[in-house]
């Protein structure tokens, strides 16, 4: 009796921790008002994207911490500062005056001279790096290092 009293105090008390778990899992990602972003990011979408309304942004507590969907189809990804870490553009170009401004000019004229019919559709930070992926079959991604090393991946 004894024995089976202490079982039933330990199942419950795991499925208790197992749903404050999921619960508090589920907050990880939730949808916040524009003002709730950060003024760095703010900033960000008004240069980047100055007449294109927000259409969700969620935070979540981990990397990437918000997560911002634009009504032209773009997606932005920032870091917990605020600062961007990926654009992609869903199969759109990444404009052109983004590209220069956000990207090392190796990497740009890297991917323009071996890859001259290709567009960038996201553009991303990575570490230390950068990678972009081209709207090439197959897909390739180029990526490029804090030291200018630059690799190229193709999906196969």
């Amino acid at each position: 009796m004894m024995k089976r009293r202490f079982v039933c105090r330990w199942v419950v008390l795991l499925l208790v921790s197992a749903l404050v778990y999921v619960s508090c899992k589920e907050d990880d990602d939730k949808e916040i008002p524009y003002g709730k972003l950060p003024a760095v990011s703010q900033q960000f979408l008004e240069t980047y994207f100055p007449n294109v309304s927000v259409g969700r942004i969620d935070k979540s507590s981990d990397e990437p911490r918000y997560r911002v969907t634009l009504n032209n189809g773009f997606g932005v990804r920032f870091f917990a500062s605020g600062e961007w870490q990926e654009v992609d553009g869903n199969g759109s170009a990444i404009p052109y005056s983004m590209q220069l401004e956000l990207l090392p000019l190796k990497l740009l004229n890297y991917a323009g001279e071996n890859f001259p019919a290709a567009e960038i559709i996201v553009v991303s930070r990575q570490g230390a790096g950068y990678e972009i992926e081209l709207n090439t079959v197959p897909e390739t991604w180029i990526h490029i290092d804090a030291f200018d090393n630059i690799t190229v991946n193709t999906a196969e």
